[in-house]
């Protein structure tokens, strides 16, 4: 997921450079896969130019030679590769001259015997945004030959970030911001509710929802009329941008961006393609659902849909479906947020391979006491910012939905006796609140401290151990001095037979693999009560086919040379009940090629006799 330092700094006060903070980041738990400076230094050779003319460049069927104005009265002529304007827009120009992010410069050239006065640019090109697929379309109203840094005035640092599958609280920029609060002992901006009230009492729309399955906890939905679809305003497309997420229209991308910034997951559907009454149920067997991305699924009973009293309008938590999407004739909708089972979702999504942004966060959990917060924060902006008016109250179903906190007794010599060292109970309080717990303080017995609803993976003391750890820092961690005897067990044995078991093949010239212990269905396997993917469903029971497929992989890629052996453990069904047993073996090809720096001797049964003799006797 992409994280924008700006977007962060809205939510807490953040001074420290982003190298720092990256460093911050990695010590919360949060992996950093990548990190990437984005924005305009000073750069006077890049400006605004407005596309005059084109044409087909007289040379090349994929480049098209322009005419472009910068204001000063003159005509420059540009060779360019994209095809996403058109005549009169306004786009960037890079002049002779000019460097790029990257260490870019623009000199004059002939392109296919046509020359080009300089470059027009897409946004990555200018380090702008990650879209490479065309130019960078200009909003109207920037003069000619005004700077591009002038336009775009704001830098940015792009944080990749990759996370464990509990920690679906950190899947938006609040939540990451609630981390770094959390570290830096520093104020968290509260999440900013609209009322309702004037809203209270509108009709007009009599939507019902009901709730068919255990898998939907939450839903609600409200209806908004006099929707004009069309763009966004220019601060969420260049939100959503940051963070790689496609612009779509001014109602798709208020949800995405709600999404990305609260966590929460919502979708709109077209009012007019939907009855009277929403119901979250199970999909009967063989059901099928044309979703957004255009391909048709076929349902089971464990998967749940958003129906009518007709037909699916979506897939709960994952897609939605193409026939009630938001398109331009859209002039009413129907705007959904829910809290669905993780379980479900994920199930589902894997079951049908969706992986969308929208089932990322519903299979990590959502908080489920925000689900209606944020539906009010998403039906107040489109009020503010194009006019949407409601023509119903929001519809909660169950209305007496409930998401207590989770109380959990903690014994501050607990925390000390795992922390290791000693640390006063005041700073393990501190350490809690700062997270964002309640902590109710006994003199006498452990504590009661309440979980956020956010954090459904805090259930035991140890989990607060560890919550408190990560803030405390595990740098500050004292490294003692001790001392120890190592003593011989019963596993150094096997050990040392392994360690000759390889250092024999090995030095026969046998290569040593490594393959996944989790493979298809085979007969007699263990299987996986989880498994993650398709084809890695059982425990292995043997080691040669991992080995026939590195076989084929060589071959298949021109290296006949064969000489291959894995050490590891197989699962086998002895005495019905399965055993985990270390096991050893090698294959040997019969024609190494001719490339092979090393004489070969074709194998034979008593080769490998002999090297079946050698290593039982070991």
């Amino acid at each position: 997921m992409n994280v924008s330092l700006n977007q962060l700094r809205r939510f807490v006060d953040l001074n420290e450079p982003a190298e720092e903070i990256e460093k911050i980041l990695v010590k919360l738990g949060l992996e950093v896969e990548s990190v990437e400076h984005r924005g305009m230094g000073k750069n006077d050779g890049i400006v605004v130019a407005r596309i005059v003319h084109f044409e087909p460049h007289p040379h090349a069927d994929r480049l098209r030679l322009c005419r472009v104005d910068m204001g000063d009265g003159e005509l420059r002529q540009i060779v360019c590769g994209a095809t996403n304007f058109r005549e009169n827009d306004c786009v960037p120009l890079a002049l002779p001259g000019a460097v790029l992010p990257g260490n870019v410069k623009i000199k004059k050239a002939k392109l296919r015997g046509i020359e080009s006065e300089g470059m027009l640019c897409s946004g990555r090109e200018l380090g702008l945004n990650s879209d490479q697929n065309g130019l960078l379309i200009l909003k109207e109203g920037y003069p000619l030959g005004m700077k591009i840094h002038d336009v775009f005035p704001e830098s940015d640092t792009i944080f990749s970030l990759e996370f464990t599958a509990n920690r679906g609280d950190v899947l938006s920029h609040y939540g990451v911001a609630r981390e770094l609060a959390a570290w830096y002992n520093i104020p968290l901006a509260p999440i900013k509710v609209p009322q309702m009230a004037q809203f209270d009492g509108v009709t007009g729309d009599a939507l019902a929802v009901e709730i068919l399955s255990k898998d939907c906890e939450l839903y609600t939905a409200i209806v908004l009329k006099n929707i004009r679809i069309g763009e966004s305003v220019d601060w969420i497309r260049r939100d959503l941008e940051a963070v790689g997420v496609a612009v779509v229209n001014n109602i798709v991308d208020l949800t995405n961006w709600i999404m990305v910034t609260y966590g929460q997951p919502l979708h709109a559907f077209d009012r007019s393609k939907v009855g009277r009454k929403i119901m979250v149920r199970g999909a009967s067997s063989g059901e099928k659902i044309r979703a957004l991305d255009g391909k048709e699924y076929e349902l089971n009973p464990s998967m749940l849909l958003i129906c009518d009293e007709n037909h699916p309008l979506g897939i709960a938590g994952v897609m939605g479906g193409e026939e009630t999407k938001i398109t331009e004739n859209t002039t009413e909708i129907i705007l959904e947020s829910a809290y669905f089972v993780a379980d479900s979702v994920r199930r589902t999504s894997r079951s049908l391979g969706i992986n969308s942004d929208s089932a990322y966060r519903y299979a990590r959990h959502v908080d489920p006491a925000q689900t209606e917060n944020f539906q009010k924060i998403a039906v107040q902006m489109l009020v503010d910012l194009y006019g949407a008016k409601p023509a119903s109250p929001i519809i909660l179903a169950p209305r007496d939905a409930h998401f207590p906190s989770r109380e959990i007794e903690l014994d501050p010599n607990f925390v000390r006796k795992i922390f290791g060292f000693p640390v006063e109970d005041g700073v393990i309080f501190d350490l809690l609140v700062r997270l964002q717990y309640t902590v109710h303080r006994r003199d006498n017995g452990p504590w009661i401290v309440e979980s956020p609803t956010y954090r459904w993976d805090v259930l035991r003391p140890i989990d607060l151990v560890e919550e408190c750890l990560r803030i405390y820092g595990v740098d500050k961690i004292p490294s003692p001095i001790t001392a120890m005897k190592i003593f011989p067990n019963a596993s150094c044995n096997s050990v040392h037979k392994k360690r000759e078991i390889i250092q024999f093949l090995a030095h026969n010239r046998f290569v040593e693999c490594y393959n996944y212990s989790m493979v298809r269905e085979t007969e007699n396997a263990l299987p996986i009560a989880n498994p993650l993917i398709e084809n890695q469903t059982h425990l292995r029971t043997s080691l040669i086919p991992g080995l026939v497929d590195v076989l084929r992989h060589n071959l298949q890629n021109g290296n006949k040379y064969a000489k291959f052996f894995e050490f590891g453990h197989v699962f086998r069904k002895l005495d019905d009940a399965f055993e985990e047993l270390i096991s050893v073996a090698f294959l040997l090809g019969t024609d190494s090629g001719d490339e092979h720096w090393e004489p070969f001797v074709k194998p034979t049964f008593f080769t490998v006799k002999n090297l079946m003799c050698h290593l039982w006797s070991i």
